[in-house]
């Protein structure tokens, strides 16, 4: 499994009103097709940063702008496609007959 990062520009709660709305009966964390795992991390109550090195904290906070307190985390299962995260090469095998390069 593999996490991916994203730090939205609005508020929180819009954030969770967004997951609400597109995945319906789902909550805490929402979930799509079993593969995509989504929730919201923090500083104050979760672990947000807890295993970040402090070089990295500083790169997004440069890159945003300002140090961001919460994010949506989301946990992408290994089975999606058959393929490793970023598996460009596996991707590439899969595509070579279909018309891409």
């Amino acid at each position: 499994m593999r996490t991916v990062f994203v730090f939205p520009t609005g508020e929180r709660a819009q954030t969770v009103a967004s997951l609400d709305r597109h995945l319906p009966e789902q909550s805490d964390p929402w979930t799509l097709d079993g593969n995509l795992y989504i929730d919201i991390d923090d500083e104050r109550t979760g672990y947000l940063f807890s295993d970040w090195d402090p070089e990295d904290v500083a790169i997004l906070e440069a890159a945003i702008g300002h140090h961001p307190t919460w994010a949506v985390q989301i946990d992408i299962s290994g089975r999606i496609d058959g393929l490793r995260f970023f598996d460009f090469r596996g991707y590439h095998e899969l595509n070579r007959g279909h018309g891409h390069s």
